[in-house]
């Protein structure tokens, strides 16, 4: 699996628009072949946005980088914001949580691969029900 990081710098009484504008930009993402899922994060307290997302192959995720550069830019300029950085990646090592049940490696939280699809699948889902959630204009 490959990976693509966007930073961005937004002014913290703008996140609020940020998050809207990164939103519309993540949807606008979603049909790409090869994209696994992904999340737009914030540091709650500052001027930080991550966008991380998730590609099958190292081909789909380059692919998909005229249109993403395109969409970056455009949601960071709707808030007056800046991109900041970009980083393409590939997943090492996928992290998972402590398992009531089998499926894990030895009680080290490394995935098996079985286990490692579903996680993906569930990303997938997680990012669909995501980017179709009705938009909220309260923080939580």
């Amino acid at each position: 699996m490959f990976a693509r990081v966007a930073r961005y710098e937004v002014a913290e009484e703008r996140m609020e628009e940020a998050v809207e504008a990164f939103r519309d930009a993540a949807s606008q993402l979603s049909g790409e072949e090869g994209l696994e899922g992904g999340y737009i994060l914030t540091d709650g307290e500052g001027s930080s946005v991550i966008s991380l997302t998730f590609w099958s192959t190292r081909a789909a995720r380059d692919a998909s980088e005229v249109q993403a550069a395109r969409l970056r830019r455009e949601a960071a300029q709707r808030v007056n914001g800046a991109v900041t950085s970009v980083q393409n990646l590939e997943v090492a090592v996928e992290i998972a949580a402590a398992a009531s049940s089998g499926g894990s490696t030895a009680g080290t939280g490394v995935e098996s691969s079985s286990k490692s699809e579903r996680r993906k699948r569930w990303r997938l889902e997680c990012c669909s029900r995501f980017l179709a959630e009705p938009r909220s204009s309260t923080r939580r």
